[in-house]
């Protein structure tokens, strides 16, 4: 279940193996459809995914009497775009309803360990990305585009153009770069808020808009590092892994998602980061090879540990109903 938000649809492929039920866009009337579901499809049990549907989802499956799996994929209060308060406000709610979730699916240690805060019993698996074939076989053909053409970015990253990928650090990181003599070109291969995108482009960066996948890691086939600075994560971020694969060294933000990432090059404010990339791209970080350091990151996709650990959570949930 669920309901396509502008901009947040990621395609039909699960139309084509599952039933697909569309939720109203209505917050308010999202509650009495997920009921109505229940109550058609009699469930094993339910994953509910993010915040919204992780609240009336678990409390509606408890009183179903259904067990419930729930995927964080980022804690709210882990948020630095809101006030403090309603920061307070999401860690009370999940702190209450960690008490109604059978089972915890997380995206990486970091997320883990916010759960245990949350309820130190806690039954919890580590869902680590992982890749389909057809996925490796976009990231060879993205290699092959990286071999046989000459970078024409200098810096990449992609996704959403959103507060919660920090794109301000980014263009004051550019802004440092220029500062610091380098003239190559940046890019942000995504879209969003149009305002935040000025913003980008006021400080050179070049900003595509919204393109499709392969496009997507044909251009990160086309760019020499890829910087990630978003202010928080749910887990290892998948862009920043693909990137890797292709061959990138990846300079990222240090925090508590990517500090424990092999390979990652990490930097705290934009004069860092900028130190940090210029030593990349001109060779001279000590004691580093960017192709080991991305290698090292890439074969976090390798492990594809994903499906044993929904396959394991699945049915401590089916036999445990806590």
């Amino acid at each position: 279940m669920g309901h396509r938000r502008p901009g947040h649809h990621v395609g039909d492929a699960l139309a084509e193996r599952f039933t697909v039920v569309e939720m109203p866009a209505s917050l308010a009337k999202q509650p009495a459809a997920y009921a109505r579901a229940i109550r058609t499809f009699r469930p094993t049990l339910i994953h509910a995914h993010s915040s919204w549907a992780g609240t009336y989802g678990r409390v509606i499956a408890q009183l179903s009497g259904t067990p419930v799996v729930y995927t964080p994929h980022c804690y709210s209060f882990l948020r630095t775009d809101v006030s403090r308060a309603a920061r307070l406000a999401f860690t009370v709610a999940e702190f209450s309803l960690a008490r109604l979730t059978n089972v915890f699916v997380t995206a990486g240690p970091a997320e883990t360990a916010e759960t245990r805060r949350l309820r130190r019993r806690a039954v919890v698996y580590e869902a680590t990305p992982a890749m389909s074939n057809s996925a490796f076989q976009e990231i060879a053909s993205a290699r092959l585009v990286a071999a046989g053409n000459e970078p024409t970015w200098d810096i990449a990253t992609s996704g959403r153009v959103c507060h919660q990928k920090d794109p301000e650090l980014f263009a004051r990181t550019v802004e440092e770069l220029h500062q610091m003599g380098w003239r190559g070109r940046a890019v942000w291969i995504g879209g969003g808020d149009p305002i935040i995108e000025s913003r980008l482009r006021s400080a050179g960066v070049e900003v595509t808009g919204w393109v499709t996948r392969a496009q997507v890691l044909e251009n990160l086939g086309r760019a020499r590092t890829y910087v990630h600075t978003a202010a928080w994560e749910a887990g290892i971020p998948y862009s920043a892994v693909e990137a890797a694969a292709i061959g990138l060294p990846v300079v990222a933000r240090a925090i508590p998602s990517l500090t424990d990432r092999p390979g990652v090059h990490l930097f705290d404010t934009h004069h860092d980061g900028a130190a940090r990339i210029m030593e990349l791209l001109h060779g001279t970080i000590n004691g580093t090879d960017s192709k080991i350091d991305s290698a090292a990151l890439s074969g976090e996709l390798w492990k594809n540990r994903q499906r044993e650990a929904l396959e394991q959570a699945y049915e401590h949930a089916s036999r445990n109903r806590s």
